[in-house]
């Protein structure tokens, strides 16, 4: 106070600028400018006080509603818990299982079709179904839509149980592995006017096919090494279509005389070009100087090998007794088998005997040959 109950001037001017500086002031912005001609003003006298430990007292509000400029803090506080209070558990898990209204009800009794399942989806066995209102006001029905749960499809081909549908990736799987077959199948018994060579338009790019040729109907592409008198002709034909221009061919057929099938491998990209096997065919034609016995006469003795198949015949005439378990003669290695292979043969008189092949190529008799005797010896391996 300036003046006292008598009218009389306590304090001076300068005396309430000093009291004033004392003052703590709570975020006051003062512009110096217009206090600096006050003696004894400093504005750094002037501090902010900070609410950070303040108490707040509030009451949760009644109703959501948005925070506004000017408003105390108590009621903006219960306006935030309100929102809190409010939040469900989803808000928190974001799991489908935690929501209250879901989209998508299992049911296991489905309840009867009203207003109160109207914008609900029930999920009712492999059916989603939703109600409609019908024509008439306050009536309502059930519109449903087939569904595969994700559970029940199945890629791979080992799922037996009930229920379950097959993925496209192996429905695709499926259908290649058939079209396959298909393609290999022999579809027809050609006759001798359809050539090797227009077989190769019923092959696909890529593709492989096999044909089939009537009882001794050589069409006239036929390869000639596979022609000759002693086969039989009902050959079969598979064609591997690599490209638009290159055939790759491979012909079976049977030759009589040697009891063995024969094959021509071979690829044509506008010409023919063979070659048996697709590996050199090799023959050793024996002469009497080959045997480590001796020998009077040779007829048709060979060693013949295709692949890995390998044709024996030894036919000769012995001038000499040849003792049990003599070497008859020893074959060049390329004709050498496995594993021991044991042969039977006959020499005059009737007589039956045998004779092994070894793995290191000697043939060796397990029994006495006589004198002048011919020995026939023939055996595959």
């Amino acid at each position: 106070d300036m003046i006292d109950d008598c009218g009389t001037v306590t304090q001076t001017a300068q005396d309430v600028v000093d009291n004033f500086n004392a003052l703590e002031v709570e975020k006051l912005a003062i512009d110096d400018s217009r206090v600096s001609t006050i003696s004894g003003w400093s504005s750094d006298k002037i501090t902010k006080h900070d609410t950070k430990d303040n108490a707040v007292s509030f009451a949760e509000a009644t109703a959501r509603e948005n925070i506004v400029t000017g408003e105390k803090h108590g009621i903006i506080f219960g306006k935030i818990k309100k929102f809190f209070s409010d939040l469900k558990a989803v808000a928190f898990t974001g799991k489908y299982n935690d929501l209250t209204d879901v989209a998508i009800e299992n049911a296991t009794s489905l309840p009867v079709a009203s207003s109160n399942t109207l914008g609900k989806i029930y999920r009712d066995g492999n059916e989603l179904k939703i109600t409609l209102q019908s024509g008439v006001e306050g009536s309502y029905t059930y519109s449903w839509v087939s569904f595969i749960a994700k559970d029940k499809v199945a890629n791979n081909f080992s799922v037996t149980e009930d229920g379950f549908v097959a993925d496209a990736r192996t429905v695709k799987t499926l259908n290649d592995s058939v079209s396959s077959l298909n393609n290999n199948l022999v579809i027809e018994t050609l006759q001798a006017s359809t050539t090797i060579a227009s077989l190769m338009l019923r092959v696909d790019i890529g593709r492989s096919k096999r044909f089939q040729y009537a009882l001794d109907a050589l069409p006239s592409d036929y390869p000639t090494a596979l022609s000759s008198t002693g086969y039989i002709f009902r050959p079969l034909v598979t064609i591997n279509r690599i490209t638009t221009g290159l055939v790759y061919i491979e012909i079976l057929s049977a030759n009589t005389s040697r009891g063995i099938p024969e094959t021509m491998a071979g690829y044509y990209n506008g010409n023919f070009y063979w070659q048996n096997n697709g590996v050199t065919s090799e023959t050793k034609v024996f002469v009497a100087s080959d045997f480590s016995v001796p020998v009077s006469n040779v007829d048709n003795s060979y060693a013949e090998r295709k692949g890995n198949h390998v044709n024996l015949r030894l036919t000769f005439l012995c001038s000499e007794i040849i003792p049990q378990n003599a070497t008859m003669i020893r074959l060049p290695e390329k004709y050498w088998p496995v594993n021991p292979v044991k042969a039977v043969f006959g020499f005059a008189g009737g007589i039956v005997t045998y004779a092994t092949i070894f793995p290191n190529g000697y043939v060796m008799t397990d029994g006495a040959i006589p004198k002048t005797s011919w020995v026939f010896i023939y055996v595959s391996y």
